[in-house]
Order: structure tokens, then sequence, then C-alpha cells
């Protein structure tokens, strides 16, 4: 049956961090190397926050494109073609965004379609608000 087929999801306790600077970290997905799978395989990798990725960092672009959404190492393919879909359809991605512009602490709030046994909702799917930090897996510079 399909009961068989459920993720078992962990709601943990969501602490501001102290430090503005470092941001706010999502602990169901903390920006470490456990996130990125094998820390022996992911050496030259780090996460870096959105924020410090550019002198004048945007949520939104004037539009979205597919292209715009990249597969790298980290193995969350299904996401990044999702994430592509969305961008098909101008203004649609945005739209899941309650959070609508950069906060100090990069901590986002974005509407999702939530699987049965999200944050106790055992009984049926259902369109839920998830927080997300900025923060991305970036390979380190190969020049010191």
């Amino acid at each position: 049956p399909e009961e068989s087929f459920l993720i078992e999801w962990e709601v943990l306790d969501a602490t501001p961090n102290s430090n503005p600077e470092e941001g706010w970290k999502d602990p169901a997905f903390p920006p470490d190397e456990w996130s990125m799978g094998d820390p022996a395989q992911k050496v030259n990798n780090t996460w870096v926050r959105a924020v410090h990725l550019s002198e004048n960092p945007v949520l939104f672009g004037e539009e979205e494109e597919p292209a715009d959404a990249l597969q790298g190492g980290l193995g969350n393919c299904g996401l990044v073609a999702a994430l592509a879909c969305l961008a098909e359809f101008p203004g649609y991605l945005s739209s899941l965004f309650i959070t609508n512009e950069i906060p100090e602490d990069g901590k986002y709030k974005v509407k999702m379609f939530l699987p049965v046994g999200f944050e106790h909702m055992d009984t049926e799917k259902h369109w839920g608000e998830v927080e997300l930090d900025d923060y991305l897996p970036c390979k380190k510079p190969s020049h010191p």
C-alpha cells in the first residue's frame, strides 16, 4: 500500500543564529559537509550565503529562465528539474515565495505542496509553508 512509501519528517526547533553575518541556518538541512553527502568526497566544496555571491543581490531578476537552474554534485536533480519547470511559467516561481525581499537573516518562507506525514499531517497532502536558509553549496576557488 501507499503507506509503505511515506517519508518520516522530523520537525526541528528553528532557533535564530546570533551572528547576522552567518544568517539563519535551516536545522533540517544544515549547511555542513553531511548535507552534501560523504564528506570525504566533497573536500573542495563549501556553503556560501547567496547574498555573498553578488555585490548587488536580488531575490528575482527580470525573468526566471529554465537554464538558470543548474545541477551540481549535490544529488538534488529532482529539485533542480522541478525549479526549471516552474521557470517555464513567468512569475510562478516567485509567487511561491512568501518572503518577497532578501531578509537580513537569510530565512525565507516559501509555499510548497507537502507530502503525507509532513508536520503531523497524516491524512492528506496539502499546501503549506516551509522555512529555508540562503546557503548554497559551492566549489572552493582553485586559486588562493
